[in-house]
């Protein structure tokens, strides 16, 4: 992986390259303020990446992606027997939301002559900036449902069983 590292007041890139591999907690991108490094020290996202993609890049793929399964499966009964509703919201059940944000969610259920299937609830969600919400042509919630407290691994499983 290359990283590009910038800081307004450090010139040690490698240091900072060292300090960001070997430290998972801060490698993030977002701002970072430690006792070690200074505060104006920036993970950009625009630069970090393999020698094919930014993760500014993948996450504009991800985005895309998810918009376009949202859009297929809405109103949809699937192959394995789901009948999936999809929805957004600008708010997460408890009313807070993350800055310039919003939630899109696919609800998926078994259909009533699937019943020994499990799990017999679906659901997947992403943020999304809010510059797509007129691209999410779906139910408008007031709230979202509650997190069931589902994982990124869980998100995988749960794509398969759509």
């Amino acid at each position: 992986m290359c990283l590009l590292l910038h800081s307004q007041s450090c010139d040690d890139t490698e240091a900072m390259r060292k300090y960001i591999l070997y430290n998972p907690d801060v490698a993030s991108f977002k701002y970072h303020s430690t006792s070690e490094m200074d505060s104006n020290f920036t993970v950009m996202a625009e630069s970090i990446g393999d020698e094919y993609h930014t993760m500014k890049e993948l996450y504009e793929h991800r985005y895309e992606l998810f918009l376009a399964l949202v859009k297929i499966y809405d109103n949809y009964i699937t192959p394995l027997g789901r009948e999936v509703k999809c929805w957004k919201s600008k708010f997460h059940d408890d009313g807070t939301m993350f800055d310039n944000s919003f939630i899109l969610g696919i609800r998926a259920v078994k259909v009533a002559w699937l019943a020994d299937i499990d799990p017999s609830v679906i659901n997947i969600t992403y943020h999304l900036p809010l510059k797509y919400w007129d691209r999410a042509n779906v139910i408008e919630l007031d709230k979202a449902p509650k997190w069931d407290g589902y994982t990124s691994k869980d998100v995988l499983e749960r794509l398969r069983l759509l």
